[in-house]
This record gives structure tokens, sequence and C-alpha cells, in this order.
């Protein structure tokens, strides 16, 4: 007998996937485009702070370098005016140290220049005004006042020395008078030159001669 050859069918039953395992590509994307939107927008928030703190830094770079070169302004400015000051005085009262000598005919003519050169020294007010910190223009009216003081005092001891009545005893109240004066002077320029010292930072000096 021959064998039996009918066909059988064989059903393979497959169970649907479930629904969410079709979206899976797409999650998976959606939470690596996010993690990587996350990291830009924290790396541009870092950046921006970076820039910030940078000009920031860069800023106060330049303002401390700007008031540096300010501040050497400044000083080297209030240094060479007060040396002018100081040089001028000097050759005030070196000048004034004459009186006698001068002739009758250009006591006239020397005062007149010695009044100028004071006055020159108060041309420098207005500098010490805007460059200082502290109150040095009021010293250096100080002493351009002793000089006119200095400088007039000059003078009448110059007419008290040439006046054929003038007395012995006017003549030593008129010598006195001026060397208190020059002494006013030299007074003056130590009290300038002590206020130009704490200006500028240096050591103060010892108290003023003993006039």
């Amino acid at each position: 007998m021959g064998q039996d050859i009918t066909p059988h069918v064989i059903q393979i039953i497959q169970s649907s996937p479930a629904w969410w395992q079709a979206w899976l590509p797409l999650l998976g994307s959606c939470i690596v485009a996010a993690a990587a939107f996350t990291g830009v927008l924290v790396s541009n928030r870092t950046n921006r702070k970076a820039i910030s703190t940078a000009q920031s830094n860069v800023e106060l770079a330049n303002a401390a370098a700007e008031h540096r070169e300010h501040e050497k302004w400044r000083r080297e400015t209030l240094l060479v005016t007060a040396t002018k000051v100081l040089n001028r005085s000097a050759e005030i009262r070196y000048r004034i140290q004459v009186p006698g000598n001068w002739s009758r005919d250009r006591s006239n003519s020397i005062l007149n220049s010695l009044r100028a050169d004071v006055e020159a020294v108060g041309a420098t007010d207005g500098v010490f005004d805007i460059v200082s910190k502290s109150p040095i223009g009021v010293q250096s009216k100080n002493l351009r006042k002793a000089l006119y003081d200095a400088v007039a005092a000059a003078g009448s001891l110059e007419m008290a020395l040439h006046g054929d009545k003038t007395s012995q005893e006017d003549r030593r109240a008129a010598r006195d008078a001026f060397r208190r004066a020059v002494n006013e002077v030299q007074a003056a320029e130590h009290s300038f030159i002590a206020a130009v010292r704490i200006e500028l930072g240096f050591e103060p000096i010892p108290d003023s001669p003993e006039s």
C-alpha cells in the first residue's frame, strides 16, 4: 500500500506587538535631541557668563590702567609746579638779601621786578586747585603773601638805609622787620614743602627751623 501524502496545513499564529513599540525609535530620537538642546543651552549660558566676566575684567583692567596714568600725571604735575614755586621763592629771597646795595635810581625798578616775580608765584594756585587732593594751594597763597611782605620790608629797609634823615633807631627797626619778613618766607616755604610731601606720600619733614 502506498503512503498517505495528503498535505497538512500548519497555521502559525503570531501575536501583534504592543502599540508603544513602534514609537520607541522616535521617542529615543526625541530624548537625544532634548539632551543635546539642553547641553547647548547650558553651554551657551556658560559661554555668556564667561564672556561677560572676561569683558568685566577687561573693563576693570582698563579703568585701573587709566587711573594709574591719571595719578602719574597728577603727581608729576604737582611736583613740577611745586618745584617752580620753590625755585622762584628762593630766587626772590636771594635778591632781597642785598638791600642797601641798590642804587636809588634803580630801587623802584628792582622792587617792581620783585613784585612781578611774586605775582608769578600766584599763577600756580589754579594748578594746585586742580591736581591737589589737599589744600596745597592755601600754602602756596601763604607763601606768596610772605614774599610780598618780604619785598615790601626790603623796600622799606632800602629807603631807611639811603635816607639821610633816617635815625639809627629807625634803620635798626627796618632791618629787624626785614629779617622777620625773611624768616616768615622761610617758614612758609617749609609749610609748603611739608604739604607737598604729604600729598606725594613722602615722610614728613622736621618742624620749621626757629626764626
